[in-house]
């Protein structure tokens, strides 16, 4: 039977380790280091320096934790597939492992990848209890001296940074059962760790972004951007107030629930919460009784819509919406877990947004232009820009809705060609690419863009009673579209339909003339 590659790496890679504190791998060891046939194909332009990137990060940890991997790859069996290997590495490392939560549900991974991805969503505890407990005694030293406060002896989940470990205290009402949110032992030294080396692994793709044909990107930026992002995941006190904030959001939903911080054994290690029972959102699948359609409902409308189309200058939103955060309770709410990481949309971006759609609707390249370089903190090539923009006109003249996939694609594409965008409106792009996922593999009727375009006619109406009084240019509204704009896009709407019917006769000619082609008869038209 052929031994995989990182079984093979981790078998070379003791031998040459020794008792070095850092040991750069061989070029045969890179070699067999299969990481390539882990990228999806469509994303194969990518490979070598995806594979490059990967390899850059594993020589340059330190040898004690290479030997942790080690141990971890040595107790597998022989025969273990390369996916389920390279999970059992991402678990060890922080950083991997928040990313394998993050692309566990990309529908271009292959399936046995996208599986084994799917179990970091919310793990079965690996952290031995040795290492827990003597942090829960320390930090909850007073409470624990009321007798009437137990934990439990076993953890009852695992997270990238934190073991989830069930309690119970005294309460107005009787008993309360809750969870203790614990900080790994010596996490916040592996993240660090690993940080200082993704910045070079930054520095490293941007200096052989040539060799390797990708795009003029940031990478370097973009790292400062994560690196904050994963820092905020080990602040147990920021994640506290999140939670209040959260609940306060949230307070009126029928179809949401929060976790209530338990406030009395909160510290800057722990955050305790009620316990909210439940099983992950996909896995209602297996739950007859569980409403599907009615939880992919709610998050739609509570986690994305409410997001876009609100009055605040900054609206919340959970940055960390994947499956294992994502609970479906036993009378089908949707318990939205781990608020470690939250963004807040800006009124300035969500407005360039809706000029954005509002261009796509009406092929107005122009507008879209504008609204871009607005977000954009950085000068853009306007050729660049004309071109990508003029890509996305073409798929909407074709039939595609310039709804969220249309419009994640083309920032995408002007981050490609040098645009620079906030902070909180990239975090909201992750958000929606692994809610999509989400919705995806919950409820295969449900479709983002239609759902985010029925929620903008909402807005729209509930905007319209306000409009008479308001001035032309405001948008202090749902949509964000004032008066003026509105008026603009009726002038334009002729326009467009003559483009769109101008596009439908140019294809229904090509078609014709192909088919003709085909049948071997003359020209057609």
């Amino acid at each position: 039977m052929r031994r995989s590659g990182l079984f093979t790496f981790a078998e070379q890679y003791g031998k040459l380790r020794g008792g070095m504190e850092r040991t750069p791998l061989e070029p045969k060891l890179r070699d067999r280091l299969d990481l390539a046939s882990l990228v999806p194909d469509v994303y194969a332009a990518y490979r070598p320096a995806v594979t490059d990137a990967m390899l850059y990060f594993l020589e340059h940890l330190p040898a004690r934790r290479i030997s942790t991997i080690l141990l971890a790859q040595a107790a597998l069996p022989a025969e273990t597939e390369q996916a389920e290997r390279l999970v059992s590495l991402m678990h060890e490392c922080p950083t991997l492992h928040k990313l394998g939560q993050v692309v566990a549900r990309h529908r271009a991974l292959d399936a046995r990848l996208r599986h084994e991805l799917q179990r970091m969503e919310s793990l079965e505890p690996r952290t031995p209890m040795e290492g827990v407990t003597p942090v829960i005694r320390r930090e909850l030293a007073g409470a624990l001296r009321d007798s009437r406060v137990q934990v439990e002896e076993a953890a009852l989940a695992e997270a990238s940074v934190a073991v989830v470990v069930p309690f119970e205290s005294p309460g107005d009402g009787g008993r309360v059962r809750g969870v203790l949110k614990v900080l790994k032992p010596g996490v916040t030294q592996r993240l660090n760790e690993e940080l200082e080396i993704l910045a070079r692994v930054a520095d490293h793709l941007d200096d052989r972004r040539a060799a390797y044909g990708l795009p003029a990107f940031g990478y370097r930026e973009t790292f400062e951007t994560v690196r904050e992002l994963l820092l905020h995941e080990v602040q147990f006190e920021r994640e506290q107030q999140n939670l209040s904030a959260a609940a306060a959001r949230y307070a009126g939903s029928r179809r949401v629930v929060i976790p209530e911080l338990l406030a009395a054994y909160c510290t800057p290690l722990i955050t305790a919460m009620r316990r909210i029972d439940g099983v992950k959102v996909t896995e209602a699948l297996a739950r007859e009784h569980l409403p599907r359609r009615k939880l992919a409902d709610a998050l739609t409308a509570e986690m994305i819509c409410d997001v876009v189309f609100s009055r605040e200058e900054r609206s919340l939103f959970h940055a960390d919406p994947h499956a294992g955060n994502l609970f479906a309770t036993e009378d089908g709410r949707l318990a939205v877990l781990d608020w470690a990481l939250v963004g807040r949309l800006l009124r300035d971006d969500r407005a360039a947004i809706a000029q954005m759609a509002a261009g796509g609707a009406t092929l107005d390249a122009g507008r879209i232009g504008r609204a871009m370089a607005a977000m954009s903190s950085r000068a853009v090539d306007e050729p660049a820009m004309r071109e990508a923009i003029e890509a996305a006109l073409h798929e909407v003249r074709r039939g595609a809705l310039p709804g969220p996939r249309w419009l994640m694609r083309l920032l995408d594409a002007a981050v490609q060609r040098g645009a620079r965008f906030g902070n909180e409106l990239l975090l909201f792009r992750k958000t929606l690419l692994t809610l999509d996922g989400v919705l995806a593999d919950l409820d295969e009727h449900s479709d983002l863009d239609a759902a985010l375009i029925a929620a903008a006619m909402e807005a729209f109406a509930r905007d319209w009673p306000r409009r008479a009084l308001a001035a032309a240019d405001s948008r202090d509204f749902l949509t964000c579209l004032s008066n003026a704009d509105l008026a603009s896009l009726l002038l334009a709407a002729p326009a467009a339909a003559v483009q769109w019917g101008a596009m439908t006769w140019r294809e229904a000619i090509e078609r014709m003339r192909a088919a003709g082609g085909r049948r071997g008869g003359g020209a057609v038209l």
